[in-house]
């Protein structure tokens, strides 16, 4: 059964230069939000957790980023992006 993340996530493959502060990472079944990042050699970026070791992400990698949804004259747009 493939994963859908978290309620109010959708899940995308990000590069390490599009991945974003606050993105949700799998690791052994638990959602770990990155808490900061530096970038690291060749493009790559070391992402910080608060509890856990940090990650060294070289390439595409799985996350799970917030839906976001603004109101508009009564209706809800969602966004993508």
């Amino acid at each position: 059964m493939a994963d859908k993340g978290p309620v109010g996530y959708r899940d995308s493959v990000e590069t390490p230069a599009t991945i974003r502060v606050g993105d949700l990472i799998r690791h052994d079944r638990v959602y770990f939000a990155v808490a900061d990042m530096v970038s690291a050699r060749n493009g790559a970026k070391i992402l910080r957790f608060h509890d856990r070791e940090p990650l060294l992400v070289e390439g595409p990698i799985t996350i799970f980023r917030q839906v976001e949804c603004t109101v508009s004259f009564g209706e809800i747009v969602y966004s993508r992006t």
